[in-house]
């Protein structure tokens, strides 16, 4: 497994500020987003990919695992296929082998059929770009139908590809709910919100079920809807990273949080993060 780290943890900070601080803590892998105004560490219309692997390489980063598209809300964002299917081309020129993207929440009076539907037609749209490019396409648990092991099955079930599968957030899973960006700075709570921490589906029980098609995976930890260290949440962070090595997974496990702290507080948490993967990894 390679250790990561998410650049949102910094993400109220310029990019090279984030790599710095990358380094500092001791990752050599990262992942970064593209989601404005969240985290602008990444524009895909703007930035030259080709300069932003220099920029990352000339921090020390060995490499860019991933990275999270704008208008990654599919089945309510048409421009999602545009927006998708042009940072897998930017993935590719930067060299980053794998694009996160989710469902979001289905528009309000739209039922599961019709959701799902538009989801399947634009999934495979991008799908077609990503194999072309052999840069994976990834689905977090974000929305209506990726916050339950049911719900992930049938995304999966849109392709056997092995270029599709699935950016496993435990977090997101036990949380069942997680924070959408809508029109700029606005945020909502996913569709699932009611059910609350731990009343969703088991964390662990979901990967299992899933495990051949992760190809990525968000160490993160809850307690309280705050994220905190690994280790001192609520989320099964141990027995997820158990099963993924006994089910000899070689993908990023890339420590997260939301970035809502200042950097100096994100820092001391990484650091303990990365001593807490390092002992579960290797």
């Amino acid at each position: 497994m390679i250790l990561s780290c998410n650049t949102v943890l910094f993400r109220k900070y310029p990019l090279e500020e984030a790599l710095a601080a990358v380094r500092e803590i001791g990752f050599e892998y990262i992942e970064t987003q593209a989601m404005h105004p969240f985290c602008p560490h990444v524009d895909v219309d703007t930035d030259d990919p080709v300069w932003f692997a220099e920029k990352a390489a000339s921090f020390g980063i060995k490499g860019v695992m991933a990275l999270w598209m704008a208008n990654g809300r599919v089945i309510a964002e048409k421009e999602s296929v545009e927006k998708g299917i042009r940072t897998l081309h930017w993935c590719k020129a930067a060299g980053i082998p794998v694009m996160h993207t989710g469902d979001g929440m289905k528009p309000e009076g739209m039922d599961d059929d019709e959701a799902f539907s538009i989801l399947k037609d634009r999934l495979l749209q991008m799908l077609e770009t990503a194999e072309k490019t052999n840069v994976i396409l990834d689905i977090e648990p974000h929305g209506t139908f990726s916050l339950s092991g049911k719900g992930l099955k049938r995304i999966l079930s849109i392709s056997d590809s092995p270029f599709f599968g699935i950016n496993y957030d435990a977090a997101n899973i036990y949380r069942a709910f997680f924070i959408e960006n809508i029109q700029g700075s606005t945020f909502s709570r996913g569709s699932n919100a009611g059910i609350g921490e731990g009343q969703g589906d088991d964390e662990t029980e979901v990967l299992r079920e899933i495990l051949p098609r992760v190809k990525f995976y968000h160490a993160k930890d809850i307690k309280n809807g705050v994220c905190q260290v690994l280790g001192e949440g609520n989320v099964k962070n141990d027995e997820c990273i158990k099963i993924l090595k006994e089910g000899g997974y070689k993908g990023a496990v890339s420590l997260e949080t939301d970035g809502s702290n200042t950097k100096e507080v994100e820092i001391e948490m990484a650091k303990k993060g990365i001593e807490y993967l390092r002992r579960r990894i290797n």
